[in-house]
């Protein structure tokens, strides 16, 4: 059975890679020794990161999906191991808060500021993130906006989807521009939950 396989193989990369050591990483519980050690090492691991605000959990779209928001902007270095754990917090983290019916989220990418020199990832890095959402995640995500992709995505996009998915690549929507990011994010968000530069106010300059 297919779906019984993905399955197991789900649960086998959750206890491999430790998701309850990073859900729990800023939860102050009792626990063993030993554990608690560990955990405290995650969690100083990923506040250093998480301080950048590269990645994080902010608002719901008017059906109470949580948003995930990535900005590529202000990764400025790249460690595989905690590149991938950063996304699997951020991704637990938005769908444990998810308020809509089926428990799924929306990822909004702002590519506003990207520098291909700066803050382009590592091919390995991009690879198994994408296919961390491919293999584990699909199911769990309801919308991907990708707002103003800059001039030469197209080069990063062919280099990076054939490890997206069909499933996943048919959740995906690029937006650019003041006025088109008025008239597609209004449509999922109303402006108490959108970020300023998600819905952008008339008259202000794309960004």
């Amino acid at each position: 059975d297919v779906a019984l396989k993905k399955m197991k193989k789900t649960l086998e990369f959750r206890e491999k890679i430790d998701i309850d050591g990073l859900r729990l990483a800023f939860y102050d519980e009792k626990m063993e020794k030993e554990k608690a050690e560990l955990i405290m090492k995650t969690r100083a691991s990923l506040e250093q990161r998480l301080l950048k605000r590269s990645h994080f959990v902010q608002g719901y779209d008017k059906a109470g999906h949580a948003t995930y928001i990535f900005i590529p902007r202000n990764i400025t270095e790249h460690d595989l191991e905690w590149s991938l754990k950063e996304v699997l917090y951020t991704l637990e983290r938005a769908i444990s808060c998810s308020k809509s019916n089926d428990k799924t989220i929306n990822i909004i990418i702002d590519f506003s500021g990207f520098s291909f020199s700066k803050n382009n990832p590592p091919v390995d890095i991009g690879k198994k993130c994408l296919l961390l959402f491919r293999d584990h995640y699909v199911g769990q995500i309801h919308r991907i906006f990708i707002l103003n992709a800059p001039a030469g995505f197209a080069l990063l996009w062919n280099l990076f989807k054939h490890f997206i998915g069909k499933d996943t690549t048919e959740k995906i929507k690029f937006v650019s521009g003041s006025k088109q990011k008025r008239n597609v994010m209004s449509k999922w968000y109303s402006t108490n939950e959108a970020t300023s530069w998600m819905i952008p106010e008339k008259g202000c300059k794309n960004r």
